[in-house]
């Protein structure tokens, strides 16, 4: 038996490791940016938004956005691409409200990988506010992962094409519960877990919500803590 154990573990050494999740206090907060136009081809490391305002957004590279900061930053997203390697690709780690503002005409893909405590690949500690005309692109590889995800604060998305794809979940509101609502918008899920989870309550006004949640263990289309509310739009939902 330990022969075999041995040459298990030669075939699939990966099989053998174990995966920690990278500390919030260790991901790498990269350069500080005070300008408001910024060309992620520019960097190459990660950039920290430290202080309120808008910035505008473009280009493409392989590292995150960490938003550090008590009041409200919009980040423009215009033509860009992120694949982070490690964590997240947009991360706000104060409770400062994140608006992610899809510009019109415009596509915009993220990515991340790795495994962290940023488990989304948009996370935010504070809200989370989505709007705009353009198309987001959302791919939320890392373990256990989820694609838009706010830690114990509410989510609101407006407007927008948003595509997710997700590891765990793909809409979360997770640890105490924060309310998600949406006002309008085209969003397509297909997730390995919850397509989308709210700790609290789930509200639907409009738009159109296509979501599809893992087939097996127990994952559903939609699942929700509190209230769940249709008061407009098109829902489909479809899980185990």
């Amino acid at each position: 038996m330990n022969n075999r154990n041995n040459i298990r573990q030669w075939l699939n050494p990966m099989e053998q490791e174990v995966v920690k999740d990278t500390k919030k206090e260790d991901v790498d907060v990269g350069t500080k940016v005070e300008i408001n136009n910024i060309s992620l081809n520019e960097y190459s490391e990660n950039i920290n938004i430290t202080k309120g305002g808008e910035y505008n957004i473009t280009g493409e590279f392989k590292n995150s956005i960490i938003v550090d900061s008590t009041e409200k930053v919009k980040l423009n997203l215009n033509k860009v691409t992120i694949d982070s390697q490690i964590t997240a690709a947009i991360a706000n780690k104060n409770k400062g409200e994140l608006v992610i503002n899809l510009v019109e005409n415009t596509t915009n893909i993220l990515k991340d990988n790795g495994s962290s405590e940023f488990d989304g690949c948009i996370f935010s500690e504070g809200k989370i506010t989505i709007e705009g005309e353009g198309t987001l692109k959302v791919y939320g590889n890392q373990i256990e992962g989820e694609g838009i995800a706010a830690e114990t604060n509410d989510i609101t998305i407006n407007g927008g094409n948003i595509y997710i794809e997700s590891a765990d979940d793909g809409l979360n509101s997770g640890g105490d519960g924060g309310i998600i609502t949406i006002n309008d918008g085209n969003i397509f899920i297909k997730a390995n877990g919850d397509g989308i989870d709210s700790n609290k309550d789930l509200i639907i006004n409009g738009g159109t919500v296509y979501t599809i949640g893992s087939s097996i263990g127990g994952d559903a289309g939609i699942d929700t803590d509190g209230r769940f509310e249709i008061n407009g739009g098109e829902v489909i939902a479809l899980g185990s």
